[in-house]
């Protein structure tokens, strides 16, 4: 009986280190966040709580730099510091120990340029936006045929509050917002959000404990 406990306790083990090893799924994301001219937050979820990584480089082959979260987690929010300004980088998302789980020539983001510098910008501002339907599809899509045609890129994706509806839960957000946007945009155009009233009504209107507030990365000094 000793023998099979302990057999049985080995099998458990060895079962729970291979679910942690390969059962990562990402659930959301990877989404840009807090874009300065010389940092940027790279958030995404997994399905399990693990250990994330962020490599990244100024080329698509030459991603040798990293930054590691601290301790396993679901929510993954990695900055990255020391960039230069008005300059792309690639990057790709992995998993420790099992390595990278997503990269690719799509994986990129780009740092804001310096204070004072002229140059055109290009701004997406939404609002009232997520709610599923069919209407805000076609105006992504009418967006993404846009930005093909002159190949220019988007340097802010602002969202202008009822992000997701109808009350801002975590679970509108995944189905209104990021299940629509996040395979299209999000991985390479960095995004800011202001609250409306509709992120509100899944709590009070004076407390910070409410989904909007865990999803995105904000200025605290602003």
């Amino acid at each position: 009986m000793f023998i099979f406990r302990n057999s049985f306790l080995l099998f458990v083990f060895l079962t729970i280190g291979i679910n942690t090893l390969f059962a990562q799924k990402l659930t959301r994301g990877p989404y840009l966040q807090m874009g300065t001219t010389t940092s940027v937050v790279v958030r995404w979820r997994t399905d399990v709580a693990t250990i994330g990584k962020v490599i990244y480089g100024s080329a698509l082959n030459q991603k040798n730099r990293a930054v590691v979260d601290e301790v396993a987690t679901t929510d993954h929010e990695l900055k990255i510091t020391g960039l230069e300004p008005n300059t792309v980088y690639y990057y790709g998302i992995g998993i420790i120990p099992n390595g990278t789980l997503l990269e690719g020539n799509d994986y990129y983001f780009k740092t804001a340029a310096k204070t004072g510098s002229k140059q055109k910008i290009r701004i997406w501002a939404m609002g009232d936006m997520g709610d599923g339907s069919p209407n805000q599809r076609a105006v992504r899509d009418a967006y993404m045929q846009s930005i093909r045609n002159d190949n220019r890129q988007t340097d802010v994706m602002l969202l202008l509050g009822d992000n997701a509806y109808a009350i801002g839960t975590d679970e509108e957000y995944q189905n209104n917002f990021f299940n629509i946007y996040q395979d299209y945009f999000l991985k390479n155009n960095v995004l800011w959000a202001v609250p409306g009233n509709h992120e509100y009504y899944s709590g009070s209107r004076t407390s910070r404990d409410i989904p909007y507030f865990k999803i995105f990365s904000l200025p605290q000094n602003a």
